[in-house]
């Protein structure tokens, strides 16, 4: 995700490329750009996140490397931030839009990642 891609005024996230064997694609894999909503708890620490970069920096850069996190250190992060939550969720589940809800009648695509938040887990 680019700084470019957020926009906060309708909390929505454009995704439109892809990493492919650690080399950027500038689409998807199914070649759509899509629009996701962002959850409002995460609206705050992604703001100031964003602030004061350039639009086309990404969002989340590995400190050691000072570029995007790969695939592998993604699923690291996430296995870590679900153990310390106590909660098991795949870092692919937990990103798939859902419009089902729980039996809290909370839709779930906002539901898996609070309670991550919930847990105070920090994801970067």
């Amino acid at each position: 995700m680019k700084i470019k891609d957020f926009n906060f005024k309708e909390g929505i996230l454009l995704v439109q490329r892809t990493f492919s064997a650690g080399v950027l694609i500038e689409r998807t894999k199914t070649k759509k750009e899509k629009y996701r909503l962002i959850n409002p708890e995460l609206l705050p620490m992604l703001r100031r996140l964003c602030y004061n970069r350039f639009p086309d920096e990404f969002v989340f850069i590995n400190p050691r490397t000072k570029r995007p996190y790969c695939d592998k250190t993604l699923n690291n992060i996430w296995k870590e931030a679900c153990k310390v939550a106590g909660v098991g969720i795949e870092l692919y589940h937990a990103t798939i839009i859902t419009r089902r809800r729980n039996e809290k009648g909370v839709d779930n695509r906002y539901y898996r990642a609070g309670r991550l938040l919930s847990g105070r887990v920090p994801f970067i």
